[in-house]
């Protein structure tokens, strides 16, 4: 798993933050689906790393809170890879993400 800028060969991208109340939305990965529709073929990525509250296991997590609408009992980091058509989908604990997110931080 590749998680750190000086790690990726390419320009890393951030897209400005968009919002899916999940009571709102069928899927997780049709959240995704919806936040890369816009995104250019040249731009659209080929890895993806979410983090997400719960433990972590097999690059699966156990749905919580309110997504059990979504009708399965996880979301799984294969699936979406596959369905994405992405070279790797890794799902992360939450705190995990964050602790990536604050080794970048620079002083200032």
């Amino acid at each position: 798993m590749r998680l750190f800028p000086d790690e990726i060969d390419q320009k890393v991208v951030l897209k400005k933050l968009i919002r899916f109340p999940t009571p709102d939305e069928p899927s997780f990965l049709a959240c995704v689906q919806k936040y890369l529709a816009d995104v250019a073929k040249d731009d659209y990525p080929t890895i993806g790393v979410i983090g997400m509250a719960g433990v972590v296991k097999d690059n699966k997590i156990e749905i919580v809170a309110n997504l059990k609408h979504w009708g399965v009992p996880c979301v799984d980091g294969k699936a979406l890879r596959e369905a994405l058509k992405f070279d790797s989908f890794e799902i992360i604990n939450d705190f995990t993400a964050a602790s990536y997110g604050v080794t970048l931080l620079k002083k200032g």
